[in-house]
């Protein structure tokens, strides 16, 4: 998969081409954290990972959203601590829910959401 890794150093690169060997991804690195403003670098990344610099607002998420992204690998140190948090507080679910609704992107969305949960169950 072809994937766009922000805010990565010389040093970063040669540990996830390690660890890419095996998977043998498409991983495109940019030394630019992800911010609104860098967020047209992935358009027509299906996958981006982001790190705890990287900005992961409302407004990133759009973009990558309308650009073609549809899988956001996040540093595990910015994870909420749990569901009510992820979906309540200002940057959670609702919120980005209700984004997704405003620019009309959530049946696009539930589509995509109901065929990767078709192809898990097809895996099992």
């Amino acid at each position: 998969m072809k994937t766009a890794v922000f805010s990565t150093k010389s040093y970063d690169r040669q540990s996830f081409e390690d660890a890419n060997r095996q998977a043998d991804h498409e991983l495109v690195f940019f030394e630019p954290r992800l911010t609104y403003q860098t967020s047209r670098l992935a358009d027509g990344f299906p996958a981006v990972c982001a790190f705890v610099n990287d900005q992961l607002d409302a407004r990133v998420l759009l973009t990558l959203a309308k650009s073609g992204t549809r899988l956001i690998a996040p540093d595990p140190l910015r994870r909420f601590p749990g569901a009510e948090a992820a979906d309540l507080v200002k940057e959670g679910a609702a919120s980005f829910h209700r984004q997704l609704i405003k620019g009309d992107l959530a049946s696009e969305y539930d589509n995509e959401i109901r065929l990767w949960l078709e192809e898990l169950e097809e895996l099992k």
